[in-house]
């Protein structure tokens, strides 16, 4: 048997109320957690990319190019079960590459859906569908020609309203400096032109720009550069050993060079041990034929120069001998370019 409640006109009041704002909430949707989503409500310049529409569909005539009206074309069954009525179709270009044909357009409809079915068939491509983002790709070339972000648990058509153009390095507050050193040491002329606001800048004071444009220290220059007479400085050098060996064994060369004339004797060697009686032929030549003696000699470190044969030599007949310090080869004189045949 059933039972009949009575209220007063006060409460009944009050449940109007409280029905009426149940109808006026906005609709949404529950995540996995179960908490309630805020959905899109109404979309008046996105397009939604929808893989269950048949159509491309808008409720914007301003979108459209090409529209013509239509009386004669079938109703609509919307997601939520209703009907509705196409009032006449049109062409839409989202995007620079990518150009809906036959959009119907329905009054009222406050969204504008992308039919996946049909634009894989128009433009020949794929659509892939990642979590956060889709990709519309063409099937021969393979070449993206349109791209979708999630948003809301929708994936939107990427337009040219939606790119924001975000920073190009680093935020402003940044100092000249800084920026300098993030970016690879970049000139300062160069990173006027990415930030207007290091214009009033006119110098970077970076250590290691000014360290790397330094050059070599030159060698300090020398008070006597020449000598005033031959033989007074002699220059020698060994060379060797020769990855080839001559037809007749030699595989090292001795060469003297004088600083006054800069004439140079050249002998050939079989053994490094040959050197000590080379030099000695050698000062013996000198001492014969220009009735002078050598005065100093100058060599680089090599031990064969440090021999108690030739200090003792060099000691016995006044010859003084000077050597490079470690890893200056300009305070030896140059190699002279020698062809053999």
């Amino acid at each position: 048997m059933d039972k009949s409640v009575l209220v007063s006109a006060d409460e009944f009041a009050r449940f109007t109320e409280y029905q009426a704002s149940l109808k006026s909430t906005i609709p949404s949707s529950l995540n996995e957690s179960g908490k309630p989503t805020s959905c899109l409500v109404s979309s008046s310049s996105k397009w939604v990319i929808d893989s269950g529409a048949t159509d491309h569909m808008t409720g914007d005539t301003g979108i459209l190019s090409s529209f013509s009206s239509h009386t004669n074309l079938p109703s609509v069954t919307l997601a939520d079960g209703s009907m509705t009525s196409v009032v006449g179709s049109g062409i839409a270009n989202p995007t620079t590459s990518i150009s809906l044909s036959s959009v119907l357009c329905l009054p009222n409809f406050s969204f504008n859906l992308l039919s996946v079915s049909k634009i894989t068939r128009a433009l020949n491509c794929f659509v892939s569908f990642f979590p956060d983002h889709c990709v519309f790709q063409d099937l021969m070339t393979r070449k993206i020609i349109g791209r979708g972000r999630e948003s809301g648990g929708l994936y939107l058509l990427e337009t040219p309203s939606m790119k924001v153009p975000k920073p190009i390095a680093c935020s402003s507050t940044l100092t000249p400096l800084e920026v300098h050193y993030r970016l690879g040491h970049p000139p300062l002329s160069i990173l006027k032109k990415f930030f207007p606001n290091f214009q009033s800048s006119s110098y970077l004071d970076c250590e290691t720009c000014q360290f790397a444009k330094h050059h070599r220290v030159s060698n300090l220059p020398m008070v006597n550069k020449r000598v005033a007479s031959p033989f007074e400085l002699v220059h020698y050098d060994v060379w060797g050993p020769c990855p080839v060996i001559s037809e007749s064994g030699f595989r090292y060369f001795v060469t003297f060079v004088d600083d006054y004339s800069h004439v140079t004797w050249l002998y050939l060697m079989k053994n490094i041990s040959e050197l000590f009686n080379i030099f000695c032929s050698f000062c013996a030549e000198i001492k014969t034929q220009f009735n002078i003696s050598v005065g100093t000699l100058r060599s680089d470190n090599a031990k064969e120069y440090f021999s108690h044969p030739f200090d003792s030599y060099m000691s016995e007949n006044g010859i003084l001998h000077q050597f490079s310090c470690a890893h200056h080869p300009k305070m030896v004189l140059p190699r002279k370019k020698i062809d053999t045949y």
